[in-house]
């Protein structure tokens, strides 16, 4: 069966989430249900038909963010037993973030960034979606980027922000989407063990020194 048919055919998404020692839980929005699938609404449906249908990076990355998006957004986090609703929109309309945030490199402001609030008190996880119709699956060169971009941005954003500021970066988010065997895979991780200080050069070797 093709992909496009298996999408027809209304196969949900198996979700799975992982949050290794962070100390954050994540409960992911209506979209998944208890048993941990994910059915996509109409809207994500047209668009991932689409990418069957055309199967090119734009296609799969527009595809797999737009159900990144309404898998996070309305779900629930909790950090040290406070629970909050996450929101999940493109990095460059956070205003708080958007403004300081010039990046060579890491995630740029067309990327994805979740954010909870709780009594005007904003929490960031900036966030990072691969998706792929390979068989094969994700590269783990490409899930190593992930986490590098990642690392990098919390990274900058911590010095950025100023002293005081009642906005943080909690932690950062991957969401790994293989289409072929219809799994979603969720690490969340918090801002200590994610803005772990990875090289320039480990990522782009023509930098040369470290920067």
């Amino acid at each position: 069966m093709s992909g496009g048919a298996q999408h027809e055919a209304g196969i949900p998404y198996k979700v799975s989430i992982h949050r290794s020692s962070s100390g954050i839980e994540l409960r992911p929005s209506p979209f998944v249900d208890n048993s941990g699938f994910y059915r996509p609404s109409a809207e994500v449906k047209k668009r991932v038909v689409d990418m069957w249908n055309h199967r090119s990076p734009r296609a799969i990355g527009s595809a797999s963010e737009m159900m990144a998006t309404e898998i996070l957004t309305n779900a629930r986090i909790s950090i040290d037993g406070c629970s909050r609703t996450l929101i999940c929109d493109k990095l460059g309309k956070v205003q708080e973030i958007a403004g300081m945030w010039k990046p060579k490199h890491g995630i740029y402001c067309d990327d994805l960034v979740a954010t909870a609030e709780i009594d005007g008190d904003k929490s960031f996880f900036p966030t990072e979606v691969k998706g792929t119709t390979l068989q094969a699956g994700l590269s783990h060169s490409s899930e190593a980027k992930m986490f590098y971009q990642l690392g990098r941005t919390c990274y900058t954003l911590k010095r950025l922000m100023p002293p005081g500021h009642c906005h943080r970066i909690e932690g950062v988010i991957t969401v790994v989407i293989v289409h072929s065997w219809r799994t979603i895979t969720i690490n969340v991780l918090n801002e200590v063990t994610a803005r772990g200080f990875f090289p320039d050069r480990w990522m782009y070797p023509d930098l040369g020194a470290e920067r």
